[in-house]
């Protein structure tokens, strides 16, 4: 839950990720997209603990940290397993059932990002989002009111080096 809560991944991304995404010299996570771009995302102190100690029990770089074993046999985690660990979670808090999904989850994040920087184009790289209107439906879903600042903020041009725009 802390990948999709603290690096906003995807729930397709967390069931691949393995002790390969990390580097846990430079705490960071890196991997691809659902459309195969390459992305590098900081881990948070939080994160690199759970990380590493994550990584301490793989059996090998390549297998995915939600790897369980029975019977010395591999079975990796599905969707349905996560859901469930969710939804346990879920009861557990005493939340009703279906409360918040792993999504809300990426959202949360993402929302989270923007009111500490006001910056969308963080927020962008953050989801690993190509266009930045995704990012705009995203953060607007999330019951944020953008308003044209912050579009007007995606179309400027980088300033040079000489601090110009030109």
């Amino acid at each position: 839950m802390l990948l999709a809560r603290e690096a906003a991944l995807r729930i397709g991304t967390i069931l691949q990720f393995s002790v390969s995404n990390c580097d846990f010299n430079r705490r960071q996570i890196t991997g691809r997209t659902k459309r195969h771009a390459s992305y590098t995302l900081p881990m948070t102190k939080r994160l690199y603990e759970k990380l590493l100690w994550c990584a301490a029990g793989a059996r090998d770089a390549l297998e995915p940290l939600l790897a369980q074993y029975h019977t010395g046999e591999r079975k990796t985690y599905e969707y349905a397993s996560l859901h469930r660990a969710l939804r346990d979670t879920q009861q557990a808090a005493g939340l009703r059932r279906g409360a918040w999904s792993f999504h809300d989850l990426r959202r949360t994040a993402a929302r989270e990002l923007y009111q500490s920087t006001k910056d969308i184009r963080k927020v962008q790289r953050l989801l690993a989002h190509s266009n930045p209107w995704h990012t705009f439906w995203y953060l607007g879903n999330a019951g944020l009111d953008l308003d044209a600042e912050d579009i007007e903020q995606v179309h400027a041009k980088p300033a040079r080096k000489d601090g110009t725009n030109g």
